[in-house]
């Protein structure tokens, strides 16, 4: 965890939000959509996903099994996932995710708003890690393109767990700002 979240997590331990820390989650593993635990449907949505991205499929299912990625954060008792988004969450590869989900999605954020703020901050994101490749997606900015992609895996694949996820950005890397945002959207849930 990083400065963000860790300013996050102690504002929420400090105002009684009582949140789970990098929790691994059972569901998802680094072979994403080959994953047998995600629904049919959701592994057809991530396949696509992973395709337009650029991602070699044999490569992926020739990653080692059994890695479990961790989730930023837990609330149990709304059933969420929080992610904070730094702004490596930001590229155009993630936009290009978001354009391909399905509309009546169960996610807890705001697509639209999340594609705006991609538009704002992606001339940033997109530089970091610009050259850098990743196993499944295996050319220059591999892994932006990676992380979108798992990004998609939680979101889309949260809700067969009976979860939902709610991405809290944070692309000004302030933990303070994440913390008034993560508030402000936990009042638009209940509303």
């Amino acid at each position: 965890m990083g400065a963000t979240e860790n300013t996050f997590y102690a504002l929420a331990t400090a105002e009684g939000i009582e949140l789970q820390r990098a929790r691994p989650a059972t569901w998802l593993s680094n072979l994403g959509h080959l994953n047998a635990a995600i629904a049919r449907d959701t592994a057809g949505t991530l396949r696509e996903i992973h395709a337009c991205l650029g991602g070699d499929e044999q490569l992926l299912a020739s990653k080692r099994a059994g890695m479990r990625p961790r989730l930023d954060f837990r609330l149990p008792e709304r059933d969420l996932v929080i992610e904070i988004d730094e702004v490596q969450h930001f590229t155009s590869e993630r936009l290009e995710s978001l354009r391909r989900y399905p509309r009546a999605g169960e996610i807890a954020f705001d697509l639209e708003h999340y594609s705006f703020l991609i538009g704002r901050w992606r001339d940033t994101a997109d530089r970091y890690r610009a050259a850098k490749p990743a196993v499944d997606f295996p050319f220059a900015g591999g892994r932006r393109a990676q992380r979108a992609y798992f990004d998609a895996c939680r979101d889309l694949a949260a809700p067969k767990f009976a979860l939902r996820v709610l991405r809290v950005p944070a692309p000004e890397c302030d933990g303070r700002v994440a913390f008034a945002r993560f508030k402000q959207a936990l009042e638009e849930l209940a509303a």
